[in-house]
């Protein structure tokens, strides 16, 4: 491989780690205490209650910048969610949705 061939594989396998970074408790703790952004819970509960769903996963990260919840829940019908949401004001910026498994034959025969 040819060195700027492996440069540039090297620093795409590191781009999507410099797009996203995650917070340590003690930085979520100032910045809640600060009025940067609320609370985790309140972002679990606003997940929660728009998806009639359970917590799988969340997490503060910073992108851009900017403090984002990521809240992982899984709804009653099956559907996993993850939103992303502004650690400020709890909006949803964006999200991601996966259906429901559904069973192959060969696991429905015990297989």
């Amino acid at each position: 491989m040819q060195p700027s061939a492996l440069f540039l594989s090297l620093f795409l396998a590191a781009a999507p780690s410099a797009m996203a970074d995650s917070i340590s408790q003690d930085e979520a703790r100032e910045a809640v205490k600060k009025g940067d952004i609320r609370p985790l819970s309140d972002a679990i509960a606003k997940a929660e209650s728009a998806y009639q769903g359970h917590l799988l996963d969340a997490e503060l990260e910073r992108e851009d910048g900017k403090y984002v919840y990521e809240i992982k829940i899984m709804t009653k019908e099956g559907w996993r969610r993850k939103l992303y949401l502004d650690a400020q004001t709890l909006d949803i910026l964006k999200e991601k949705a996966k259906p429901p498994q559904q069973k192959s034959d060969s696991d429905k025969k015990g297989k």
